[in-house]
């Protein structure tokens, strides 16, 4: 997932679950989850496809989902949790994005996870796609396959 993208869907989800009033587990970010066992969000980011700007084309195209993880306590039913993730695919469907070339789609909700002993999952995936145009000059480098033995050229 681009940054550009992460920085518009943190935005949203930040907005979203102050107001239901659920902490949100962020990616490789310490979190504890709520003890005695609550409501919790976490998330985890897919880019499923982007377009590659090594052979000449300067308009990047990126899709992808975000999954939002409703974490409800064991025997606890599944109703609040059913009403906060659809406000959560509610708040993506709603959004205008801050980020040129990004727009959410489609969202799918995923069966009930297994209980661990403390913890179910409800879960949903909102689909995105974002275009960019990549401005700068692109030079291959050490980083590019093939572009090791390629040193940078004075401009005449």
């Amino acid at each position: 997932m681009s940054p550009e993208v992460y920085s518009d869907v943190k935005l949203i989800i930040a907005a979203e679950a102050a107001a239901l009033g659920i902490p949100v587990q962020w990616p490789n970010i310490d979190f504890r989850p709520p003890s005695p066992p609550s409501l919790w969000l976490t998330i985890d980011l897919a880019a499923e496809a982007s377009e590659t700007i090594e052979l000449g084309n300067k308009h990047w195209e990126e899709q992808g989902a975000i999954w939002l993880h409703v974490m409800i306590s064991l025997n606890s039913g599944i109703e609040l949790g059913l009403a906060y993730r659809k406000a959560l695919a509610n708040a993506f469907r709603a959004a205008v994005p801050t980020t040129i070339g990004l727009y959410y789609g489609s969202h799918a909700y995923d069966p009930l996870s297994p209980d661990d002993g403390v913890w179910r999952r409800l879960s949903v995936a909102i689909s995105y796609r974002y275009y960019d145009i990549n401005t700068a000059d692109v030079h291959a480098n050490a980083a590019f396959t093939g572009g090791a033995d390629l040193e940078p050229t004075a401009a005449p």
